[in-house]
């Protein structure tokens, strides 16, 4: 396994890149990654922007782009990915718990006077 930077061993280092399909243009890539301890998954829709799309994998920004934000394709795209969520149930009932219990922790730093960013 390749050491990070740290010098500890990533049992699956990865990193991905975005092409337009129909081109081959070049859309974007993340950093390097160990994938056995990242989010997991493909996100297509990070932006809270309207018009924007933002897509992760792995927890990491992969591109940026007014590309395919339409509602249709959003569409198309949210349910892809909920496809992909009840293929994994496993994996995804824990990435649930961890959503829950961030919420659970966020309520209870703004009771405190304290706020995090969220992870998504």
């Amino acid at each position: 396994m390749p050491p990070n930077p740290l010098g500890m061993p990533w049992p699956y280092p990865e990193f991905k890149r975005a092409y337009e399909v129909g081109t081959g243009i070049f859309l974007g890539e993340t950093i390097t990654y160990d994938g056995a301890s990242a989010l997991g998954g493909m996100y297509w829709n990070a932006s809270g922007e309207p018009g924007r799309r933002v897509v992760l994998a792995g927890g990491f920004a992969l591109l940026d782009s007014e590309r395919c934000a339409d509602k249709e394709t959003m569409a198309k795209l949210a349910a892809y990915h909920e496809q992909k969520r009840l293929e994994h149930p496993a994996r995804m009932k824990e990435w649930d718990e961890y959503e829950r219990r961030w919420k659970e922790e966020e309520k209870t730093r703004e009771e405190e006077g304290h706020r995090l960013p969220s992870p998504n």
